[in-house]
């Protein structure tokens, strides 16, 4: 299990499936850490919280952007990463996920916005091969097999990575 955590508050969760039993106790254990950190729930009727929350859905304040997700349309349906969101990316191994979550770290970085990577699994090393990856235009296969050859575009790609990239 890894989390991949951006300063905004926004939070990936990333598996392997390799546990399923233990991915979903530790996904449980997120979870419940959330709501305790939550002010004690009670039950409350829709129809007049919603009533009292109307002055504020119609007022005039102007609509902040989360991170962007690196994807237009679903930018444009959720607001991209907000603060306090929770995301959950599951699926196979080699489905994409980490070169996903480094496409939108990479993204968001550019943007001037301060990213945190918090891994549990993979190393270093192999993130900071994969955001050079991102920043460039090469493949990992290139970088991995031919790596001596394209000293310039490697060496382009280490003088161009965002300094507000954090890896933990």
């Amino acid at each position: 299990l890894l989390f991949d955590a951006l300063f905004e508050g926004s939070v990936k969760i990333r598996d392997l499936a390799e546990d399923p039993d233990r991915i979903a106790h530790k996904v449980t254990l997120a979870v419940e850490g959330y709501h305790a950190s939550q002010k004690s729930k009670t039950v409350i009727n829709a129809q007049q919280a919603a009533a009292e929350l109307l002055p504020e859905l119609t007022a005039d304040k102007p609509f902040e952007m989360g991170m962007k997700t690196g994807i237009l349309k679903l930018d444009e349906d959720i607001g991209g990463f907000r603060k306090g969101m929770v995301c959950v990316f599951i699926a196979q191994s080699h489905f994409g996920k980490t070169s996903y979550m480094l496409m939108t770290a990479l993204l968001n970085a550019q943007q001037g916005k301060n990213v945190l990577i918090v891994t549990g699994e993979d190393t270093k090393e192999m993130l900071i091969r994969g955001l050079l990856v991102q920043n460039s235009s090469l493949n990992r296969r290139e970088v991995e097999r031919n790596g001596k050859n394209r000293v310039p575009e490697l060496t382009k790609a280490v003088t161009t990575l965002p300094a507000n990239i954090f890896i933990f």
